[in-house]
């Protein structure tokens, strides 16, 4: 493997959301749908040649930044951790097609979240025009930062995306085995992309799982903001070692009970 993802980088003192309410604790965030891993270096290195540039005023796409959208939304399915498959719901037929919008985006594959730069895929014209026409003045508008770490990710971030893809995998396959092994009353989803496992928690009965997880010194998402009472979220885009100190957590507070 090209890129070191094992490596740890200290965000707790940083802007990050991720890490803010932990801030000073020993609790680790495993909920905010961000990596704890560094943007890949042609992203970086996009940024800086930005920011030498000096001038911050409105942006508009490039042909570059179009024709790289272009190219990557052909050929890619960013973070599937599967062999299976991918058939996207608009490559069904044209009928289908032309029916339909497809929003992507390099910000969770390439760890870009808060540069806010993403786009849709709408094949029909008109649908197209009344799209932009709702999305005008209510959608903010991609800055040139977000459109030159758009460009460089699609362009360049091949490799990187294919080492990150194996590690994730890593991370899941442990975080399955473990649950499977120690802790078999909390069941999860096979996770088939991304990073973030959908936990079965209900076995805690009447106690308040997030306060359960977090006393443990791991924080989640609580699955009723997506409709999944009784289930829990876990981020798992981090360093390994992490992923194991907060299952460690976890089991022995199970163990506690």
């Amino acid at each position: 493997m090209e890129y070191d993802f094992d490596c740890s980088i200290d965000r707790s003192n940083s802007d990050s959301l991720k890490w803010r309410d932990t801030r000073g604790s020993d609790v680790i965030p495993m909920w905010v749908a961000d990596m704890d891993f560094a943007s890949p270096p042609c992203v970086v290195r996009a940024m800086h040649e930005r920011v030498d540039h000096g001038v911050f005023g409105y942006s508009v796409p490039t042909d570059a930044v179009n024709q790289s959208v272009v190219a990557w939304a052909l050929s890619h399915y960013d973070l599937k951790l599967t062999t299976e498959r991918h058939i996207p719901f608009a490559s069904l037929s044209e009928e289908i097609a032309n029916r339909s919008i497809t929003l992507m985006s390099p910000a969770k594959t390439f760890n870009t979240t808060g540069l806010n730069c993403g786009f849709a895929v709408i094949p029909n014209a008109d649908l197209r025009r009344r799209f932009q026409n709702v999305a005008s003045g209510m959608v903010p508008q991609p800055n040139g930062l977000g459109y030159a770490a758009c460009q460089a990710a699609f362009e360049e971030g091949e490799a990187w995306r294919r080492d990150l893809i194996d590690y994730l995998r890593g991370n899941r396959d442990l975080l399955e085995s473990f649950l499977s092994e120690k802790l078999p009353m909390f069941s999860m989803s096979h996770a088939e992309a991304t990073y973030l496992a959908w936990i079965d928690t209900r076995w805690l009965g009447k106690r308040n799982a997030m306060d359960f997880f977090e006393m443990a010194g791991v924080q989640l998402s609580d699955g009723n903001a997506f409709g999944g009472r009784g289930f829990m979220r876990l981020n798992f885009g981090c360093p390994r070692e992490r992923l194991r100190i907060a299952l460690k957590r976890i089991l022995q507070a199970v163990q506690s009970i």
